[in-house]
């Protein structure tokens, strides 16, 4: 489970968050803004482990049987999904649960809500959640620019 280093929970709890929303809060995207619906690799080609991580969760299928009326059976988390226990999403194509597959929350957009907001101070756009997570609820896929070290070295000056 992911928790925030100490440093940034102490700041959490010391700063009124609601309050950095800005007054023009409903303008406009930042320009250039171009959504993504899969990671953009700018300077740098998938590694071989991430190409190899792909091809194998598109190769794999789990042995899971989707018993009618008992939901989690299929590929949820009772079931014993070996994709699952390795955070491996299904296949959508060959996974033996078909549409009543729980493991496929990435690929469906089934996360947590939230929205974009321009912060105060000129901090720039960030993201807040839009309803309470619970522990182990799942937030939200990454999908951005993938970058080398040089080039956040860089972006970051």
């Amino acid at each position: 489970m992911f928790k925030l280093p100490y440093a940034a929970a102490a700041l959490m709890e010391q700063e009124e968050w609601e309050d950095c929303v800005c007054a023009d809060d409903h303008s406009e995207f930042p320009t250039p803004f171009v959504p993504l619906s899969k990671n953009l690799y700018v300077d740098r080609d998938p590694t071989e482990g991430e190409r190899a991580f792909t091809e194998k969760r598109d190769a794999h299928t789990c042995q899971c049987l989707y018993v009618p009326g008992i939901r989690d059976t299929a590929c949820g988390e009772r079931a014993d999904c070996m994709l699952r226990d390795l955070f491996v999403e299904c296949n959508p194509k060959t996974c033996p649960c078909g549409r009543h597959c729980l493991n496929q929350r990435l690929q469906k957009k089934q996360w947590a809500k939230a929205s974009i907001f321009r912060a105060s101070n000129g901090r720039g756009w960030a993201l807040r959640n839009d309803e309470i997570l619970q522990a182990g609820n799942l937030v939200m896929e990454y999908i951005g620019e993938v970058v080398s070290e040089k080039e956040a070295t860089r972006r970051m000056r």
